[in-house]
């Protein structure tokens, strides 16, 4: 029975990342997956182990095996994705940082905020103090030479790493230090 509730469980991880894809308009990505649009599924929450696993049958016929080990691991990235992408709104991530680290829109970003049920940022973002600009600059520092993390990096999800690092340990809002470094890079 174990391995049954282990497929059914993976089944129902496939299937939610299928169902993210489809609420999300990915379409793209689900023909690069092999699934056409006739081919989406509408999900239900709470499915019983006996759907989930004849479901997994027909995701396993629909897809070649190497689909679906493909279809598995971006399911298990997009759930690390999504990590960090909660832990940057609860340190109050400005839209413009997520639009600028992960290309959200506007509607994406309040989506992700009313489903965490972050309170609304409102006004400017204060302006760092030499003494703030100063620990925002020691923390990039050190993430520099302890993980070689570097403000300027390109690799996006680094860079998210980098920019909540820094938030944890200077105790400054994200909202401050990212609005700090557009001024500071402009």
């Amino acid at each position: 029975m174990n391995a049954i509730t282990n497929e059914g469980l993976l089944a129902k991880a496939v299937l939610d990342y299928l169902q993210g894809l489809v609420n999300n308009g990915s379409v793209t990505t689900l023909r690069d997956l092999g699934i056409d649009e006739a081919m989406r599924l509408d999900i239900a929450e709470g499915l019983d182990p006996e759907t989930i696993l004849s479901a997994r049958a027909v995701v396993v016929n629909v897809l070649n095996v190497q689909s679906l080990q493909d279809l598995v691991r971006r399911a298990r990235d997009a759930k690390r994705g999504r990590s960090i992408e909660d832990a940057l709104l609860k340190a109050e991530a400005p839209r413009s940082l997520m639009e600028f680290l992960f290309g959200w829109s506007e509607h994406q970003y309040q989506r992700r905020r009313n489903r965490l049920a972050l309170p609304p940022l409102v006004g400017r973002p204060p302006h760092l103090g030499a003494v703030d600009e100063a620990l925002v600059e020691d923390a990039w520092d050190n993430l520099e030479q302890t993980r070689g993390i570097r403000r300027d990096d390109e690799d996006k999800t680094r860079l998210a790493h980098g920019y909540l690092a820094v938030a944890r340990l200077t105790g400054i809002s994200l909202r401050a230090i990212f609005h700090d470094a557009k001024e500071n890079a402009a």
